[in-house]
């Protein structure tokens, strides 16, 4: 067809150019292709594969609300590999989307892959204390060998086991309580207990009558967090505390309230810092900053009375103790590491642990109840197997731990389908090095993606099953798999594993000894009749991944 106005030659050559022009684009696109797949540097090392992205925004417009999950889609299935770029905003980081190149990068080269990125943000908060955010160098190393050695003393004292035990007791109480007398609000939350819904209004959203005077709805939320918090209070300073200590019961309540509202918004700060200044950012910024405060308020109080108390460091003392032993230490051999033990690195060193430790794992308690929930003959199976061990009278303890094979299988089938770090915490690379052929300079970024390894259909057949037989030989035994990273590993593998495998082995074995738990029924208007209440497994996705909010129906088992 002729344009209006122009020559037929004229048309033709139009026709040529817009045609040329677009085969040019194809060779650039290609050619640029094949330049980050194929090219190789000066040292024989290729460039990983870089996934798709656009200017400012990254590649965060192509992977959802469930980024680790695209991520690892295109890794096994688009043809990018186990290891590839992503641009998240500004963050151009070397994702690692399988274990042998997360092995690879924090174990053989963990010296080199044990930085942190340092933003404007990060310093506001921590003004270079802490370990979580702490960059490698001589203090991480030093605050890391001293956590690691705290902690395995603590872990290893008697003294810990008690008091994880008796916490998991007072657990149980407080729940029969809250069962026995719905209306009542329990002491253990000290008055705080926020129900989801009113008493009044269940009995028309849930199927109450069935089985009637046994099963009694409950929210176990709250009851997770107080006693995860609890057990965190007793490693950190010694005692948990009193209901009538407002300071802390407050910001106990407030810690998930924050952790869910400002999570998402910080790792987009994080990943695009110009965002800072914006309204909305900058007031839920704001207020998680403000909160802060209030915590490091508290944390101070507890320290400055230990400090006053101090004589001696005792075998069964907690963390802050240890740590003000070696402050006191004027005698070390290394001054230089002895400077390191100051009053603000403290305070911020227990405000790490604290916050990360006692909410990732009432987080993971909350995950293992919704899916055992949905299972009441495997809860059969468990509770035949602690009471086998442990006597009717079941009182946990860590020699327990070794001897229920079933239930930590459970444990790590739970740690595995839902990571609550999907991307576990962002490392640099303190040198340059190789990850799989692959060059990775010196300053980049690098994600260790938790969800793929953990959703590895070739190493777990049908990954969203929970199947906690995935984790039993043909002898009955557990099997420990290396493919369960939650915890992260290498240098920067988390401190307290050991402390949190304890607690989530007491707190879920003494509720499944004394009760048995199972998703409520709910009205459907369509069908005219009570049905088991759907739930989105896929959870609540921000900086960690929740599950969603639920009610359990509850009977106490004698």
């Amino acid at each position: 067809m002729q344009y209006l106005g122009q020559p037929k030659s004229d048309v033709a050559i139009a026709k040529y150019a817009v045609a040329l022009m677009i085969l040019i684009r194809i060779l650039l696109y290609l050619f640029r292709q094949f330049r980050i797949r194929i090219r190789k540097n000066e040292n024989n090392r290729m460039d990983p594969p870089s996934a798709p992205w656009i200017p400012i925004v990254g590649s965060l417009p192509f992977m959802g609300r469930y980024p680790e999950r695209v991520i690892a889609d295109w890794g096994r299935n688009r043809g990018y590999g186990s290891v590839f770029r992503v641009r998240f905003g500004t963050m151009n980081a070397v994702v690692l989307n399988d274990l042998s190149s997360i092995h690879e990068a924090y174990v053989k080269n963990g010296h080199r892959m044990s930085g942190r990125i340092q933003t404007s943000l990060i310093q506001e908060m921590t003004n270079g204390n802490g370990l979580i955010f702490l960059d490698y160098g001589d203090k991480w190393r030093s605050m890391r060998k001293f956590g690691h050695s705290a902690f395995k003393s603590i872990s290893a004292n008697e003294h810990l086991n008690e008091i994880i035990a008796e916490e998991s007791q007072m657990l149980v109480a407080a729940l029969a309580k809250q069962l026995n007398n719905p209306e009542s609000t329990d002491e253990y939350l000290c008055g705080n207990y926020k129900r989801a819904h009113p008493p009044q209004s269940l009995k028309s959203r849930y199927d109450l009558n069935n089985n009637a005077g046994e099963w009694k709805l409950l929210d176990p939320e709250e009851f997770m967090h107080k006693a995860t918090g609890n057990v965190m209070c007793n490693l950190l300073f010694g005692r948990s505390f009193r209901k009538d200590e407002e300071d802390y019961n407050a910001v106990l309540e407030e810690t998930p309230i924050q952790a869910r509202k400002s999570a998402s918004v910080f790792m987009l700060v994080f990943l695009v810092p110009a965002l800072r200044g914006m309204p909305y950012v900058k007031d839920v910024i704001d207020e998680a900053l403000c909160f802060r405060k209030d915590t490091f308020k508290m944390i101070k109080e507890v320290v400055d009375q230990h400090i006053s108390d101090f004589t001696e460091l005792k075998p069964e003392s907690d963390f802050v103790d240890c740590f003000i032993n070696e402050m006191k230490n004027v005698d070390r051999e290394d001054a230089n590491e002895n400077s390191f033990f100051t009053y603000d690195q403290l305070l911020t060193y227990v405000f790490d642990i604290f916050t990360a430790g006692a909410e990732t794992t009432a987080d993971t308690l909350l995950w293992g109840l919704l899916y055992l929930s949905r299972d009441l003959k495997l809860q059969a199976e468990l509770r035949k197997e602690i009471i086998n061990i442990g006597g009717n009278n079941f009182f946990p303890s860590v020699n327990h731990m070794s001897k229920m094979h079933l239930l930590k299988a459970t444990i790590q089938e739970i740690l595995r389908i839902r990571p609550i770090n999907t991307f576990g915490m962002p490392r640099t690379a303190t040198e340059r090095c190789t990850i799989n052929g692959y060059d990775v300079p010196k300053g980049s970024v690098v994600l260790p993606n938790v969800w793929s390894v953990h959703h590895d259909p070739e190493v777990f057949p049908e990954p969203e099953v929970f199947d906690v037989r995935r984790h039993i030989n043909e002898f009955g035994e557990f099997v420990p798999s290396k493919s369960v990273v939650g915890f992260s590993v290498g240098p920067r593998q988390c401190i307290g594993k050991r402390i949190a495998d304890i607690d989530i082995f007491f707190i879920l074995s003494s509720i499944i000894r004394n009760f048995e738990f199972r998703l409520p029924k709910v009205w459907q208007n369509s069908t005219k009749s009570f049905v088991y209440r759907e739930l989105d497994m896929k959870g609540k996705n921000g900086h960690v991944l929740l599950a969603p909010e639920y009610d359990l129906e509850w009977r106490r088992i004698e």
